[in-house]
């Protein structure tokens, strides 16, 4: 892991650390990484910027430790079926942007982000 890696995780870990239960851990995560697949998206819209340079800058590696640490919570808690699944979908993206530059998984992230954010932040109003 490089250092800026290591220390990108070690930030979101502090932030996350902070929260207790895991529903609201959960909802902080979906929220941060909406927030960064958009801008993401954005910069990837921008003239004379590519896909590839976007899946090599931080904000991508901040997508990539979220959408780990979202995987780490599902797996650790007692969430629904239904949330797991809609957990994999973004995690499962960002797996294959890192493989390879493409715009329909940079799409299916955010589709899949959004789906997990809706899902948890019902979770979380009930």
């Amino acid at each position: 892991m490089s250092d800026r890696r290591r220390d990108l995780a070690a930030t979101l870990d502090r932030q996350l650390d902070s929260i207790s239960k895991p529903e609201e851990r959960l909802l902080w995560l979906s929220n941060h990484l909406i927030e960064y697949v958009d801008r993401l998206i954005g910069f990837a819209e921008l003239p004379d910027v590519t896909l590839q340079s976007v899946l090599q800058s931080d904000h991508f590696v901040v997508v990539a430790l979220a959408s780990e640490r979202v995987r780490n919570e599902v797996v650790s808690h007692p969430f629904t079926q239904e949330v797991v699944a809609a957990a994999e979908r973004p995690i499962a993206a960002v797996s294959r942007l890192a493989q390879a530059a493409d715009p329909v998984q940079l799409k299916e992230l955010r589709s899949g982000t959004q789906q997990l954010q809706d899902m948890v932040s019902r979770m979380n109003a009930s």
